[in-house]
């Protein structure tokens, strides 16, 4: 019997037992019958994170991350151990990235339609630090509820940095934090440190949004930076043609709408004088020189 002849309830059946998310997209190569069986059939695409999954009993499965997209967008899926989780993200990871996902990174691309996790992610909390030249720094914690939209898809994920990335200024870092019970506050980095006596507001805007949301995004941007970060961080700078190389394939996700559904969970805001500055200088990396020697000051 010739494929063209299988049984379509076989073809399913057969399929459902396949145990690799790239081997299942390409068994829709095989012909137009497999595609349309793929295609039609809702566990095969709940299988594929085409298709949200429900478990019998809310919060008694054990979220499966899209193996495939996490192959291909590693820096959006980071690994459970703790370094992992404390990298982050700027504009020479990202220079790398589209240098070898270009190909992936078309309008039509069907990962943008895939659930990055199944059960899928219900809930996305987002973490904002944003710092101005004259030492003004604030923080948002932010929640959004993704049940209109039946779970968090890729293409949300990816467009919200990609906009970050383009509304930050010149200096921009991000990573993701995959919520899980257990987790304590001095396993969670705070770099880069613009912080200075406030690294507790950090922390517990961390911790509240892994206890309360299932995936967090966490964000920093600057104009300026501090003589005690600039080593590390100096020479990360965006530019205008990342950007837009990044971006090519936003347009099927509204994230004015998703902006506008987003709900405030904490907003705080300090200054650094330069007093602080020069004693975090001086006590924080031992080459502490007068402020008025810093000619960013």
């Amino acid at each position: 019997m010739g494929l063209d002849h299988f049984p379509e309830e076989l073809i399913e059946v057969i399929l459902i037992l396949v145990d690799d998310e790239q081997t299942l997209l390409l068994a829709q190569r095989v012909c137009r019958r497999w595609a349309r069986c793929i295609q039609a059939s809702r566990a095969l695409q709940q299988a594929l994170f085409y298709r949200p999954l429900q478990p019998a009993l809310p919060n008694t499965t054990i979220p499966q991350r899209n193996s495939l997209l996490a192959a291909k967008f590693p820096y959006w899926f980071p690994n459970d151990d703790q370094a992992s989780r404390n990298s982050l993200f700027g504009a020479g990871d990202m220079r790398e990235f589209l240098d070898k996902s270009a190909a992936w990174l078309h309008p039509s691309a069907s990962w943008r339609r895939m659930l990055v996790q199944q059960p899928p992610a219900m809930s996305l909390g987002w973490i904002s630090r944003q710092e101005t030249p004259i030492g003004h720094i604030s923080l948002q914690q932010w929640e959004l509820s993704l049940e209109e939209y039946g779970g968090l898809r890729m293409n949300m994920l990816y467009d919200l940095v990609v906009k970050s990335s383009d509304d930050a200024a010149a200096f921009f870092y991000w990573r993701m934090h995959w919520s899980y019970p257990g987790l304590e506050s001095y396993s969670i980095s705070c770099d880069p440190d613009i912080q200075m006596d406030r690294v507790d507001y950090y922390l517990e805007a961390m911790m509240s949004a892994n206890a309360q949301t299932d995936i967090v995004l966490d964000t920093w941007n600057t104009a300026h930076l501090g003589s005690h970060i600039r080593p590390v961080f100096g020479k990360d700078t965006w530019t205008w043609d990342l950007v837009l190389g990044l971006r090519s394939p936003m347009g099927d996700v509204n994230l004015d709408v998703v902006y506008g559904l987003r709900q405030i969970k904490e907003l705080r805001s300090w200054e650094v004088g330069l007093a602080s500055w020069y004693m975090h200088e001086m006590h924080g990396d031992g080459c502490g020189y007068s402020p008025m020697d810093d000619p960013d000051l």
